[in-house]
């Protein structure tokens, strides 16, 4: 290292070793108590409430076009 630094003017060698980052700690898991749902499949209860994997809140129900439960946004 010495020798590259020889070569360039103005430029200080390392006087110290990078600190080391922290081990991070895996996140807690969720303490949702809302059932994992499939968003689009069907459901039986309507007002129920539940979270796909990506954590988007859906609700059992039906639509303007559909008459089926069915987990929506």
């Amino acid at each position: 290292m010495a020798a590259i630094l020889a070569g360039c003017p103005g430029q200080l060698a390392p006087t110290s070793q990078p600190a080391q980052a922290a081990a991070q700690e895996p996140a807690p898991a969720p303490t949702s108590t809302l059932p994992l749902v499939t968003p689009g499949a069907y459901c039986s209860t309507e007002g129920t409430q539940g979270v796909s994997s990506t954590g988007v809140l859906y609700t059992c129900r039906t639509s303007a076009t559909d008459s089926r439960l069915r987990w929506r946004q």
